[in-house]
């Protein structure tokens, strides 16, 4: 067996290894071929490099794994990496899912691993990976009687207690918008300013991002995404990227140039009252890997929800002695990943 990329057209075939292990795609939306497309074979990513990689034998495919292409910063410099995503493999062929993982571990990025099964992450540690702040999912209720309508199960009386309680969550958000501060939504990109993209913190390790990358993450079948200015004292600081699905309204993205913890909470603060005021909002998310924004989050009221995993393989120790590693939800496929069965994290 050998590790090759997967050529472009290859998608149909991934498509069903995945379609096999995780069931049929019809009612799906991230199991689709313009997906595959849109991940794997979009040019205009943050770099050209392959993100798709296969093991066949006599032609068959037995295993894939994803690239979800990082790169990191800090005042310190920049650090490649990357996180794997797809890594399924058929089950009668052994060996053939570890022989396309171990072909990445051996590339010279940090190969940073979010989520994943009990097993999988096991294994993972087995085979030398080390263990970083993990990232916290938080979620705030906006419209709690629109969101008990659109529950599809859980029984009446659970659901309704539900909604109680989600009131009560709601009333315990910091719903002011904060003084000297505003956002403006933008159509594309380009219209971001150039600092954000410049700016280096000093105080933690973010994702290095570029109007390239903002304009793939808008182009993404499977999110609906909206870009918006954030400005401070008649001035852009930075920006956020939202994506609503299904009510949901996930901040995946937000970038300001700033290292104080106070402009980080005064922006998210400002996001929300934006996203609030959309009448489709019935929840707010937001993730992060970084302590000081999990303190953030909970100043402004926002309840954990979910903690994940993660873990890293820094053969190289590119992060050593590094700031720590802010990670969002657009780190990973958690920016778009969705279920139909289970919409909300309240």
């Amino acid at each position: 067996m050998a590790v090759e990329t997967a050529a472009i057209g290859s998608e149909r075939e991934i498509l069903d290894l995945m379609t096999g292990i995780f069931g049929p795609s019809s009612d799906n939306p991230i199991l689709t071929l313009e997906m595959l497309r849109w991940k794997y074979f979009d040019t205009a990513t943050v770099d050209e490099g392959e993100r798709s990689f296969v093991v066949r034998r006599d032609s068959r495919l037995l295993s894939h794994a994803g690239l979800w292409r990082l790169r990191f910063g800090h005042s310190g410099g920049d650090v490649d990496g990357q996180h794997i995503i797809d890594w399924v493999a058929d089950e009668s062929a052994k060996g053939a899912g570890l022989e396309v993982f171990r072909y990445l571990m051996k590339q010279p990025r940090v190969l940073v691993s979010i989520g994943g099964t009990d097993i999988a992450l096991e294994l993972q540690r087995k085979m030398g990976f080390s263990e970083l702040p993990e990232m916290r999912l938080y979620a705030i209720p906006v419209r709690p009687f629109r969101q008990f309508l659109s529950r599809r199960s859980g029984g009446l009386v659970k659901m309704f207690a539900k909604s109680i309680r989600n009131w009560g969550w709601k009333r315990g958000g910091r719903w002011v918008q904060p003084a000297d501060w505003d956002c403006k939504r933008l159509v594309g990109a380009n219209d971001c300013d150039d600092r954000v993209f410049e700016f280096r913190p000093r105080h933690y390790t973010i994702g290095i991002r570029s109007r390239k990358w903002l304009d793939y993450l808008m182009r993404c079948p499977a999110m609906n995404c909206s870009l918006y200015q954030l400005g401070k004292g008649g001035k852009a600081l930075g920006y956020f990227l939202v994506n609503e699905v299904g009510g949901q309204a996930r901040i995946v993205e937000l970038a300001i140039a700033s290292d104080e913890m106070s402009d980080w909470q005064a922006a998210y603060q400002a996001a929300m009252m934006e996203i609030s005021k959309q009448e489709s909002t019935i929840e707010i998310v937001v993730a992060t890997s970084l302590p000081g924004l999990c303190d953030v989050f909970e100043r402004l009221g926002l309840l954990k929800r979910q903690s994940i995993s993660v873990l890293a393989h820094d053969a190289g120790s590119r992060l050593k002695g590094a700031p720590p590693l802010l990670l969002q939800l657009s780190d990973n496929d958690g920016c778009f990943l969705f279920s139909t069965a289970y919409p909300y994290l309240t």
